[in-house]
């Protein structure tokens, strides 16, 4: 199931003093496990690299289902790669669905889909923003 992930690009980031990672965009409607060995089959991580990251942007029908379902995920992913994986979504997903002493335990990296502040007063480990603008001397 799955391939490598592989890439010139990815492959020789790391002898180029980049940090690299690797992201799995969560689907509500497919089984967690099958995702997680997706991933897993899909990529290698080695030491000094980002620690997996999860993606989650849409919640399915069920909100218990999903955080059963997301537990799972990062249960099987975290035994693999020996680290805790990253959750990785938008402030409002992560104090509506989950704001719980469970998924409070992972770093968080919040998506900060264009909008003009956040607040956020846990633990956050990387911040993403993405907006219109542009960086002098790039176009």
């Amino acid at each position: 199931m799955g391939t490598r992930l592989s890439s010139p690009n990815f492959d020789s980031a790391k002898t180029h003093g980049f940090i690299r990672g690797a992201y799995h965009f969560y689907n509500p409607k497919t089984d967690p496990i099958r995702q997680a060995d997706f991933f897993i089959n899909s990529v290698k991580l080695d030491s000094g690299d980002l620690p997996p990251v999860l993606d989650i942007e849409k919640r399915g029908k069920d909100e218990n289902q999903l955080r059963r379902d997301l537990k799972l995920w990062l249960d099987k992913i975290e035994q693999h790669y020996k680290v805790k994986p990253i959750l990785y979504t938008s402030y409002k997903f992560k104090t509506r669905y989950l704001n719980d002493s469970v998924f409070n335990s992972y770093p968080y990296w919040i998506a900060h889909y264009y909008v003009d502040s956040v607040e956020y007063r846990g633990r956050m480990e990387i911040l993403a923003a993405y907006g219109c603008g542009y960086v002098a001397g790039h176009s």
